[in-house]
Parts: C-alpha cells; structure tokens; sequence
C-alpha cells in the first residue's frame, strides 16, 4: 500500500508542470467573477466607510528661529541657553511638543471633545492674561492633541512647521496658530526671565569687583600710612636728593682733610718752610726778621768782643728768644691745623654716618616702594577689571534685545478651503491593492 502510495506520488511530481503565462491569463480569466467580486467588495466598502468618514483639514503655522550667536566669552555660562548651534532647532521642536505647551494650549483655548471624539476650542483667550494650569487636563485630550499636532522643520533653513488636523478648517487653523503664540509667547518670557538673571548676574559681579577695588585701594592707603610715605611727592627721590648733597659735601672735606693730614705730616718733619700758614705768618717773617739782624749783630760784635763779653751774652739771648717765639708761633700753627683736620675728621664722620643711613633708608624705602608699586599695581588692575566688566556688560545689554524672542511668527496658518484631498484617495487605493492581491492569491 505504502509502496503504491509513494509511487502514486513519483508520478504526479513527474507530470506536474509550471504553467506559462499565457496558462495563467488563462486559468486567471475563467476565474474571472470570483477576482471581481473579491476585488469589488472590499472597494465597496472602503467607499461606503470613506464617504461616512469626516473630512480632515491641515492647516499650518510656522516659526522662525533666529541666530543669537554674539561673541561674549566673559557671559557663555549666563548666556548658553541663546546660543545658535546644531541642537536649537531640535530643542526648540522639543519645546513645542513639550507637554506643559500642550496645556497651555488646550488650557487657553478651553479644548473638550465633542459628541464625535473631536477636540473643540471652545474660547477665544485673551492673550495678555495668564494662563491657569492648574487644572487636569484629561489625559485622552492630551493624546488626542498630540495624535493631530505635526512638527517639521523646513530644511535647511531655521524654519519650524506647525501643523493641526482637524474636521473643522476653522479649529485647525485657530489650535495651530494659537499654539505657535503660545510657544512664542513662552520663549519671550523665558527670554526676559533670562535678561532678569543676567542683571542680577552682572549687578552680583559689578559688587564683587567693586569690593576688591575698595580693599586694594584701602591696602594701599593703609601701607602708606603704616610706613609714612609722602603723600603727593616721591620719598625716594627727597632722599636721593640728600644723598646727593651729602656726597657734594663730602668730597671737598675729604679733599681738605688729605691736605691737612700732609701738612701736619711735614711740620712733624721740620719742614715748616714749605707750610703756606708759616710763609705767610707776618708775625713769623718779623721774627725770622729779627733773628737774621740778631745774628748780624752777633757776628759784628763777636768779632770786636769775646764771647764773655755782656753784650754778646745778651746778643745770643734775645736771638734765642726770637727763635724760641718762632718755634712757638710755628707750632700754634701746627696745633691750629692739626685742630682743623680733627674737625674736618669729625665732619667726614658725621656726613659719612648720615651718608649710610640715608642709604639704608634708601635701600628700605626702595624695597617699600617695590611693595607699593606692585600693591598700585593690582589696584589699577581692579580699576581696569571692573571698568572693563562695566563696559562688556553694557555691550552686551547694547548688542542683545530682551525684549524680542528667540522665536517669531513667520507665517500665521490660514484656513484650509479644501480638506487632505489626498488621504481618502490613497486609502481606497490601498484597499483596493490589497484585494486584488488576495484576489490573485
């Protein structure tokens, strides 16, 4: 049996044949009835659903987002939400499909669904008040809104679409355009939110600047005061000048204390001829005077009487008594100048001393006004900062207008005078497709 069977089945693989086309048209047009009747039923139906089916109308707003790119380092951390880049338009489609805009939205307009599981605006909002949201908003109007809201972007360009369906052209336009100035109206006050931030940013660092110019400048006055440097004048330069005097009055000191010191040196010596004090001795000439006439006298009276002679013995002792006031003379000369250079030591030691510790101040003055500079320097530096900071930020508020949004109006929706023409159409031609599939099958 199971032999029979298996040959049974041999030999219809052995005679089965793939049909050719022209078999197929063929089998396909006696069957003809049955493929029409399985095509036309489901159309038939499409039809009836379509025709009972309401007419959806599009309509769509648009938003234009603008390039707030500036060049302001100092305020990147205050500033990151305003700058333009490759994820701002991403954002912003995210902010306008962001749950909280769909309930201002239905919010604003007061959405209910109506008997036929639409959405139906039931209130024109004034758009100068605020909107309550602290009602709940249906979670099925909110899948509702969202099933109907369609957000595109026109590439390349920094354009948004915003698009509503709805059975009614009039709601379509009025949900688009009122969510497009709802979003707007968000991004404005998002923007002066920001603008508040930014001034108490800047009010809170202009403070702070302030304060470190106010301690620098008070350190400074304070290390002036502590050290008692002149005020309006340079200490340094008073002090240099004294050092300067000092050294002019030094040299010629010094100078004669050599020349006294040489003088002293050659009355030490006996060389009193060369002195110009002994040269120019009146009293000292009239005694050399006297004691050369002295001497003459003695000569002649040598020669005419002996040496015991009364005459010769007072002749010797008046000559030794001029040379005896000689000497005397010359040597209150030698104690004048000797007196002289001990003064002339005393003054060199005196300006000497005064010299080194004027140099000292000097020097200590020099390391102060080191110190001084650099305490001067770093409260320029803050007066510049802050001045600069003052200038940036005024720029900035210049260069920035926190009164217009990031986001504009570009286009206002229009209502539709004809519904989506083109989905009932590609519907039935879908279904028809289908069935003519199934048919063929």
């Amino acid at each position: 049996m199971d032999r029979r069977k298996t040959d049974r089945r041999n030999v219809a693989a052995q005679n089965f044949k793939i049909p050719d086309t022209e078999n197929i048209f063929k089998i396909l047009y006696k069957r003809k009835f049955l493929i029409t009747i399985i095509i036309v039923i489901p159309v038939l139906f499409g039809m009836t659903y379509l025709k009972t089916k309401a007419d959806i109308y599009r309509a769509t707003s648009s938003v234009k987002i603008e390039n707030t790119n500036l060049n302001l380092a100092e305020f990147q951390d205050i500033m990151a939400g305003t700058q333009f880049n490759t994820l701002t338009i991403p954002n912003h489609i995210e902010g306008i499909l962001a749950p909280s805009r769909a309930h201002e939205t239905i919010t604003a307009l007061g959405i209910v669904v109506d008997e036929n599981g639409n959405l139906l605006p039931t209130k024109v909002p004034l758009e100068d008040l605020p909107i309550a949201q602290d009602n709940v908003i249906d979670h099925g109007i909110t899948e509702s809104f969202y099933e109907n809201l369609h957000i595109s972007q026109q590439e390349p360009s920094s354009i948004i679409e915003i698009s509503y369906d709805s059975p009614s052209a009039q709601n379509s336009a009025t949900i688009a355009n009122s969510h497009a100035k709802y979003y707007v109206r968000f991004q404005t006050k998002t923007k002066l939110e920001q603008a508040e931030r930014l001034n108490k940013w800047v009010a809170a660092q202009i403070m702070s600047l302030k304060e470190e110019n106010i301690k620098t400048s008070r350190a400074v006055q304070a290390f002036k005061s502590e050290h008692g440097m002149v005020k309006g004048g340079s200490s340094e330069d008073l002090i240099f000048q004294q050092i300067s005097d000092i050294a002019k009055q030094l040299s010629p000191i010094e100078t004669k204390e050599l020349d006294l010191r040489a003088r002293v040196d050659l009355l030490k010596q006996g060389k009193s001829h060369v002195i110009r004090e002994v040269i120019e001795s009146q009293l000292i000439q009239s005694l050399k005077s006297r004691a050369s006439i002295a001497t003459q006298e003695l000569q002649r009276l040598a020669i005419d009487f002996g040496n015991n002679h009364p005459d010769i013995v007072a002749a010797k002792k008046e000559l030794s008594q001029i040379n005896k006031d000689i000497n005397t003379e010359i040597l209150n000369i030698r104690r004048s100048i000797e007196n002289e250079l001990e003064t002339a030591i005393k003054q060199k030691k005196l300006l000497t001393d005064k010299l080194k510790n004027l140099q000292n101040n000097a020097d200590t003055l020099q390391e102060k006004q080191v110190m001084l500079k650099a305490l001067q320097l770093e409260e320029d530096a803050s007066h510049r900062i802050l001045d600069n900071f003052r200038s940036r930020s005024e720029d900035m508020k210049s260069r920035i207008d926190f009164t217009r949004p990031d986001v504009t109006i570009a286009s206002y929706a229009k209502t539709p005078m004809e519904p989506k023409g083109s989905e009932k159409a590609f519907i039935l031609i879908t279904i028809a497709a289908l069935a003519a599939v199934l048919a063929l099958i």
